[in-house]
């Protein structure tokens, strides 16, 4: 078995997690935005930053912030966003941007950075423009979301580095924006979180590392007494999902742990009524930060109960993300599911059946699970939550 060499990470840990901390403090208290940019704008030599999530239904801003942009930026960019658009490819191309991948403008579209279009970017962001970074947040049937990072002249060219850092934040601006839209970000901004939780149209349980409820809010109380689609067992949080409620406790755990390596962890976790409506869990650190865990000091995390998240990726990757599977232990889930053996895996990989193994040892602990049907069982359960 070949042995690989770690990748040196492009972020020391303590700055890492302290971003992510800040990332997450914006859903308590919204405000925080521009801060938070302004701290990834540092560590990553961009000039400026701006986030937006906007309603598809009416068009109206469910959350808008900048940092890092003299004059009337807002104006500016609501002048110009129809260009701006045509130099990122036009809406349908950047609706499809990969929602883990952060783009570069340069190598998206290298005649962006030339003549009068190079003019119009430097005339909206900053004098002194050569590149733009950017990243999907949301795209569903109800809102879009990105957020983008602008590279100054003297910074010189966006370098992998940076892209690597933004890769480690993305999940987290994600999750932090997601959750921000269910809870509403405009009652948030009038008062605290603590204030409003209860009353809250979105479900909403304060839980401990063991998934003991510590605090449910009447709209997911409701959900509890009715049984459907979360249960209370022993006064620990689960659902009617062993899947999804598997699925909840390793993001859990992970919180616990160290939330800057939750990933795609407990992001949109898939859940269905015993009557067929479709739900999603988020969870939301709260822990390793004063402002998140006054809250309640004893609460691990917050379980935000939503909509079904978006996703067209195939089951498998749903579970890859859930579960934080490594690539190669994700392309050994793929054809386990698809039906293939260890020997016929080993055969399409080019690896040793010894290696196929290695890797179906460590499925089975990352995903609890016991025997080579368990994972077919869990890749079908993942498959069918949100199908009509």
């Amino acid at each position: 078995m070949q042995s690989h060499t770690p990748k040196p990470n492009p972020i020391p840990a303590e700055k890492l997690t302290n971003l992510i901390g800040d990332i997450y403090d914006c859903v308590v208290d919204p405000g925080l935005w521009p801060k938070a940019m302004a701290l990834i704008c540092n560590e990553l030599h961009f000039s400026g930053s701006g986030i937006g999530l906007i309603a598809l239904g009416d068009g109206s801003t469910i959350l808008s912030a900048s940092t890092g942009y003299e004059g009337d930026f807002g104006e500016r960019l609501k002048r110009n966003m129809p260009n701006l658009f045509k130099l990122w490819g036009g809406q349908e191309r950047i609706i499809n941007f990969l929602q883990d991948e952060p783009i570069v403008l340069s190598k998206l579209n290298p005649r962006a950075l030339q003549g009068a279009h190079l003019a119009l970017l430097r005339r909206t962001f900053s004098p002194s423009f050569i590149d733009g970074v950017s990243a999907l947040l949301m795209r569903d049937d109800t809102a879009f979301g990105m957020i983008g990072f602008d590279r100054p002249e003297d910074a010189g060219p966006i370098r992998a580095r940076e892209l690597a850092c933004l890769r480690l934040l993305i999940p987290h601006l994600r999750r932090s924006a997601t959750i921000t839209r269910l809870l509403d970000v405009k009652d948030l901004a009038a008062t605290t979180f603590a204030d409003v939780l209860d009353g809250l149209k979105a479900p909403v349980l304060l839980v401990s590392a063991s998934l003991g409820i510590l605090h449910a809010n009447a709209a997911a109380g409701m959900l509890l007494e009715r049984r459907d689609p979360l249960v209370a067992r022993g006064g620990n949080l689960a659902t009617r999902s062993a899947a999804a409620t598997r699925a909840l406790s390793k993001a859990i755990a992970q919180v616990e742990i160290d939330e800057s390596a939750l990933g795609w962890r407990g992001m949109g976790i898939p859940l269905r009524a015993a009557e067929g409506e479709p739900y999603a869990m988020y969870v939301m650190p709260l822990r390793h930060s004063r402002r998140r865990s006054s809250i309640l000091p004893t609460a691990t995390a917050a379980v935000v109960i939503g909509g079904p998240a978006a996703t067209s990726v195939p089951p498998e990757g749903v579970v890859a993300g859930l579960f934080g599977l490594t690539p190669a232990e994700t392309r050994v889930f793929d054809h386990i599911v698809a039906g293939h053996n260890p020997a016929q895996v080993a055969q399409i990989l080019g690896v040793e059946q010894s290696t196929v193994r290695t890797h179906m040892l460590r499925l089975f602990d990352k995903l609890d699970v016991h025997r080579q049907a368990d994972l077919v069982a869990l890749a079908r359960a993942f498959a069918s939550p949100f199908e009509p």
